[in-house]
């Protein structure tokens, strides 16, 4: 009785677990040669890793026909390799069954729910074909185009056919022969890597020679590993990155820590999903030079005991604090203020030793763990508030001649005076302010004519103070 096509498959996955890694190997090659070559696909390719051939047929197989796996021995005949012949699934709600959670895969990618025209374009359509058993290759089993001879010798070197067939059976045509040498590939490793870190993106660049699928090339890809102790690696990303039709390889790997020390090692993956042992490890350090975020919302209010400045939390997690800048102008705020950073979690700073009566700009600056430091915030000002007046000028004279009471006095030199107010009045305790303004600070001299009166009055005392 012959096997159905779910039989025989379940046999096959048995038999070897490597399957569907060969399938995306196989497959690599044949996207090369229709895409990169740009030449007529094979009728057949074979590949061997020791302890099974793996034969892949890179057309469709016809709904209407079913296939015969044929090997011959060194100074053999030719014999059936598997005694049933396969054919490809023709119930497209099975396949959508058997292939599980992959069918979304599939769907998605021909863009069509439907099992019946997603079988049907599986068969019409050798791009599509060939696409979707490399994403999925649970789908070469069910189209019949993976086949697995478990049956052979190491050492020996293997011709393979296949022969198609109708629906009775009857011998339709042969496939050209290919010869296949059972043994382990030789995978030659990668031999130097190159790693650069920019910020926390590692770039990984080596070169590898190109892909020959004429040759015995059994490399289809590589895996990129990291580790943080230099013993213990871990795969980046979930699967291996696809050798392409170019010497020279660049992988990536992001969101690496500030401040710690990585190694990388690239592995060669074969048709059969074997490993390599890996490159020589790369030891990189990820430095720290991104410098903090700006300060945000910086503000400046007098209080009683000084300038108190304010600002928002730094969300950058490795700031360490602070520093609080000063000056006359926005585009002098270059004094530092703080001796020591002040603490990420505290966000304000009094400053003490300004000058009453000044105006101050403030900005400030965060500072991360390996040193960067954030732009300068916007620059608020405030005013110190002068609530402390200054002492009395000294040796205040006032001299009458030519109809005005000539005032004069000593300057106060300690004290930022910006002028001074003459007073005057026939009632020490009772003196009017006889100048509207100010006297500047350098004239120390004041002529006053009666200003409030119509004349002075000879004879009369006047009281006069500045």
């Amino acid at each position: 009785m012959e096997k159905t096509v779910e039989q025989k498959n379940r046999v096959q996955s048995n038999r070897n677990g490597n399957f569907m890694k060969l399938t995306h190997a196989i497959l690599l090659v044949l996207m090369f040669s229709l895409i990169s070559f740009a030449e007529k696909l094979p009728d057949l390719v074979g590949f061997s890793d020791g302890k099974a051939t793996y034969v892949f047929l890179p057309h469709a197989i016809p709904g209407d026909q079913g296939v015969v796996l044929w090997k011959k021995l060194p100074g053999g005949s030719w014999q059936k390799a598997l005694p049933a012949v396969i054919r490809p699934i023709d119930d497209p709600y099975r396949m959508q069954k058997l292939l599980g959670s992959d069918y979304a895969t599939v769907a998605r990618t021909m863009k069509d729910p439907d099992p019946t025209r997603i079988l049907t374009k599986l068969r019409e359509d050798p791009v599509y074909s060939l696409m979707l058993c490399f994403k999925v290759p649970k789908l070469s089993l069910l189209l019949g185009r993976l086949i697995v001879d478990t049956k052979v010798i190491k050492g020996q070197r293997v011709a393979y056919r296949v022969e198609f067939v109708d629906k009775g059976n009857n011998h339709l045509r042969y496939t050209s022969t290919i010869y296949v040498n059972i043994a382990m590939p030789r995978v030659r490793e990668v031999r130097k890597l190159h790693v650069k870190v920019a910020d926390r993106l590692a770039t990984v660049t080596f070169t590898y020679p190109k892909f020959d699928w004429k040759k015995a090339d059994w490399v289809v890809g590589f895996r990129l590993y990291r580790s943080d102790d230099g013993i213990n690696f871990h795969r980046v990303g979930s699967d291996f990155i696809f050798r392409l039709d170019n010497p020279k390889v660049t992988l990536q790997d992001g969101l690496l820590e500030y401040g710690k020390t990585y190694w990388y090692k690239v592995t060669t993956v074969s048709y059969f999903g074997y490993e390599s042992k890996g490159s020589t490890p790369v030891k990189v350090y990820v430095a720290d030079r991104e410098p903090p975020s700006i300060v945000q919302n910086v503000q400046a209010k007098f209080t009683g005991e000084g300038i108190l400045i304010n600002w928002d939390l730094s969300p950058e997690p490795d700031v360490v604090g602070y520093d609080v800048y000063r000056g006359v102008s926005a585009e002098t705020v270059k004094h530092k203020l703080n001796t020591a950073l002040v603490p990420a979690v505290q966000t304000y700073f009094l400053d003490s030793t300004g000058t009453e009566g000044e105006k101050y700009f403030y900005g400030v600056i965060a500072v991360d763990k390996a040193g960067n430091r954030s732009q300068m915030s916007a620059r608020p000002y405030a005013i110190w508030e002068d609530n402390t007046p200054p002492p009395p000028p000294q040796w205040v004279k006032a001299v009458y001649g030519h109809g005005k009471l000539n005032v004069s006095w000593a300057p106060v030199t300690k004290e930022k005076v910006r002028g001074y107010y003459v007073y005057r009045g026939m009632d020490k305790e009772h003196l009017l302010q006889v100048t509207p303004k100010p006297v500047g600070k350098k004239s120390l001299r004041f002529a006053d004519a009666g200003n409030g009166e119509k004349k002075f009055q000879f004879g009369k005392a006047y009281w006069v103070a500045v």
